[in-house]
């Protein structure tokens, strides 16, 4: 063939490849959790992973992420987070109430003005727009960053974390509450009237409603006669500070020669919803010598149980005895036994023990010198080995010195949380017959259910 038509054709197929549209690849789906990862929300990744709901954010959605960044859980006091790690099923609770089951954008969150956004935890949120547009989340949390993007959602970055509601609060009333502002005519109240309160917060319906009684009695003088009711609930205002009256209270009785009683129930708006389920309204009672409160108490949640809080157990056995060389004897023949359940408190690391035992072939044996020896001990090893005593208990015998209960408290660092995640404890009661341990039980997490209602 024509070296002149070989080269024409080649070009051709040159200029006709050139011709062609780009084969572009199609792009990879990026979700909500890998916005968060890019963004850098390392510990909400870490509690997400550690709820189990890393595939939920990677799913079809959509859904809205009210993301607290790394300082907001900085923020939380100390041993909460560690205690929320510890529970999978408290600590999904609380992330679970910063997602919307839809997809709203900051345009559409501020368009709709004050507002109750339900979240997937099944509790709404009150969202609350600011002179100038700011957002806010339950009066505690601020929009720091919005519309980070992702196929199956969008993120927004807030700077608190925020909690599921409680149903249940309480205000424990005193004179030593009240704080007295400087144009009173006096600068303390010297009372012994009390009171308390108890409310309830139902979130079933459009409108949040809360519902509150409560009794008090021994006021220094006549209940206040001025302005709508001698009894408010106000705020916002933390303990240390006062706040305008947000609510007027029914009271019944003078509280002098009996006991009086108030109450109140009130349709709340996202704002004063905010402010009731952060803890930042409380009652005040007024009377004619003091005329800016006699009687104050701060509505907080009553919780079903501290945040994250996780409770363990140890069976004790002489078949879980990790005998040594150095003992005299070759193995553990002993009918005790023994149950010891551990509460650890998320909010002061404090880890609570109490249990009891039968059965033992001897007496129980101190260990260690002067008053402070003990038969039983907390151990750090894991199943099969021995370790060394990290924490005492007290160990009182009944009639028989072979039975009898085990007590005690220790405060944890945060090692040592994770070594009693780890199952890296365990519980070692000694005895005169068997000096290196007659009864010994690994600590382990004991499942512990959440009430309905939440938190």
């Amino acid at each position: 063939m024509n070296t002149r038509w070989l080269a024409l054709a080649a070009l051709g197929a040159v200029l006709a490849a050139c011709g062609r549209e780009p084969v572009t690849p199609e792009p990879t789906p990026t979700t909500v959790a890998d916005v968060l990862e890019a963004e850098g929300f390392s510990t909400l990744l870490e509690a997400v992973s550690a709820a189990g709901l890393g595939d939920t954010l990677a799913g079809e959605g959509p859904f809205t992420v009210f993301a607290p960044t790394d300082a907001a859980f900085a923020a939380l006091p100390e041993g909460v987070l560690a205690g929320l790690l510890a529970d999978p099923d408290a600590l999904g609770e609380v992330l679970s109430y910063h997602v919307l089951g839809a997809e709203v954008r900051a345009e559409a969150l501020a368009g709709a003005g004050d507002s109750f956004q339900t979240t997937v935890q099944g509790a709404p949120i009150g969202v609350t727009i600011g002179d100038d547009g700011g957002v806010a989340l339950n009066a505690v949390a601020t929009v720091t960053q919005t519309d980070l993007e992702a196929d199956n959602g969008v993120v927004h970055a807030i700077d608190a974390v925020l909690l599921p509601p409680a149903s249940d609060f309480s205000a424990e009333l005193s004179s030593d509450n009240v704080v007295v502002p400087p144009d009173v005519g006096y600068e303390a109240v010297d009372s012994d009237a009390t009171g308390s309160v108890t409310a309830t917060l139902d979130v079933s319906a459009e409108t949040p409603t809360l519902s509150l009684t409560g009794e008090f009695s021994g006021l220094s003088s006549p209940l206040l006669a001025t302005g709508e009711s001698p009894a408010h609930l106000s705020g916002p205002a933390t303990a240390a500070e006062n706040a305008p009256v947000l609510f007027p209270l029914s009271v019944s009785g003078d509280a002098q020669e009996e006991p009086a009683t108030l109450s109140g129930e009130f349709e709340l708006t996202p704002e004063t919803f905010g402010y009731v389920v952060s803890g930042l309204t409380y009652v005040n009672v007024l009377s004619e010598t003091y005329t800016a409160g006699e009687l104050r108490g701060q509505l907080l949640p009553v919780a079903a149980r501290p945040i994250g809080q996780t409770t363990f157990a140890a069976e004790l056995s002489s078949d879980n005895v990790v005998l040594t060389d150095d003992l005299p004897y070759d193995s553990v023949d002993s009918d005790g036994t023994g149950t010891v359940t551990l509460t650890l408190d998320p909010q002061t690391l404090t880890l609570t023990a109490e249990g009891t035992f039968e059965g033992l072939s001897s007496a129980p044996l101190p260990i260690g010198e002067g008053p402070e020896a003990t038969p039983v001990h907390i151990h750090e090893a894991p199943a099969g080995e021995n370790g060394p005593i990290a924490f005492p208990l007290t160990l009182e015998s009944g009639d028989e010195p072979t039975s009898g209960t085990i007590s005690g408290e220790a405060t944890l660092t945060e090692e040592q949380v994770a070594t009693l995640l780890s199952e890296g404890f365990y519980v070692n009661l000694h005895t005169e017959t068997y000096p290196g341990g007659e009864l010994r039980g690994q600590i382990v997490p004991l499942e512990v259910n959440l009430p309905d209602e939440g938190l």
